[in-house]
């Protein structure tokens, strides 16, 4: 005798229907991953390097960055040839990608001074030499690198000579003071490339041959490594060659792509007329450049506390802002970024005119 066939529940619907879960299916079929896969195999096959800063504000948690001395409370703004906060209220102004900075200021209170005074004349304060003094030294508190160093130590100093005859000059330590090496020298090569654990210190001197010479004046020194690596790496480097080749994203790059160039339909009495708005250029969430950033949260976002520069080709140094952000969640996975670049007027040398944002260091 045959026996009928069964009846799944009352619902009428066959077995493996999603239609009363939709949310599991999409889970199940992990659509969203799938398009954030895609998404990088396309920015790391064809995306352009470029690198990445970040503005800085009073909730990094960083003891060092203070209020600069050119905000003005009033006008509640900063100076734009500021080169402590580059206009940006609070030093350092801005911090590289994926790289650990440190710096030093005029208005910091732990520095050793010797023979060195305030500025405070103009805004930002300086340090400057003593009325009696043709020589002076700015030494900084000691620095434990917290981080393994990936890459190459960067130093830059800001400070004005007024007179041809004066010298500044910025040294570096590791073992307290004993000896001291150029900042020149400072990641030229992995003997002068200091690691994790390692103490330092930077040493400023100010010279100036007579006490009638105008004394140079010291405003912020900065200096920096990665920490995080190079990746797309096409080959080992050699003995004897640099850190990393040409086919690498760099240390404080991260990769985009230009998609299509927009456009603008205006009716006027002769006719509908087409404006051209520039081109349009996405990328994947910053947490693929950066593991230790949480791909649903601000920091992986690009916005308006950011800027770019063209990393290599023919157009390298130029720099730009993002504009018109849109951000794609795909089932509610954050898995792409579109936006567009204006591009940054003025000159890297250039300490009067164009905008600050070029002045970065």
């Amino acid at each position: 005798m045959t026996r009928p066939t069964p009846k799944v529940g009352t619902s009428q619907l066959g077995v493996g229907y999603w239609g009363r879960d939709p949310s599991t299916h999409v889970e199940a079929l992990q659509t969203a991953e799938r398009v954030l896969a895609l998404n990088y195999d396309k920015v790391r096959a064809m995306g352009l390097p470029f690198r990445l800063w970040t503005r800085v504000n009073d909730t990094f948690g960083n003891t060092r960055i203070k209020q600069c001395s050119c905000w003005n409370d009033t006008a509640k703004q900063s100076d734009a040839p500021c080169y402590s906060c580059y206009g940006n209220r609070y030093i350092p102004g801005f911090l590289k990608f994926n790289y650990i900075t440190t710096f030093y200021s005029s208005i910091d209170t732990d520095l050793t001074l010797t023979n060195v005074v305030p500025e405070k004349t103009v805004t930002p304060f300086r340090l400057t030499l003593a009325p009696n003094a043709v020589q002076g030294t700015i030494i900084t508190p000691p620095f434990l690198v917290p981080r393994v160093v990936l890459g190459q130590w960067e130093s830059h100093l800001d400070a004005y000579s007024r007179d041809p005859l004066n010298i500044i000059t910025s040294e570096w330590t590791v073992d307290g003071g004993v000896t001291w090496q150029p900042t020149s020298l400072l990641g030229s090569s992995p003997q002068y490339n200091p690691r994790a654990g390692a103490t330092m210190q930077f040493k400023i001197t100010l010279y100036r041959p007579t006490l009638q010479t105008k004394p140079p004046l010291f405003e912020i020194f900065r200096a920096r490594f990665p920490y995080v690596p190079a990746f797309r790496i096409r080959a080992a480097p050699t003995p004897g060659t640099p850190f990393y080749h040409n086919d690498d994203c760099l240390p404080g790059e991260i990769l985009i792509l230009r998609t299509w160039e927009q456009e603008r339909f205006r009716r006027e009495p002769s006719g509908v007329r087409t404006e051209t708005e520039g081109y349009r250029y996405w990328t994947i969430p910053l947490n693929y450049f950066n593991h230790e950033i949480d791909r649903e949260t601000p920091k992986a976002a690009l916005g308006r506390d950011h800027f770019l520069e063209e990393a290599r080709g023919p157009e390298t140094g130029a720099r730009y802002i993002a504009t018109k952000h849109d951000y794609s969640r795909t089932f509610k996975i954050f898995t792409r970024q579109d936006f567009n670049l204006r591009r940054i007027i003025g000159d890297h040398n250039d300490r009067l005119t164009g905008e600050a944002l070029m002045r970065v260091w």
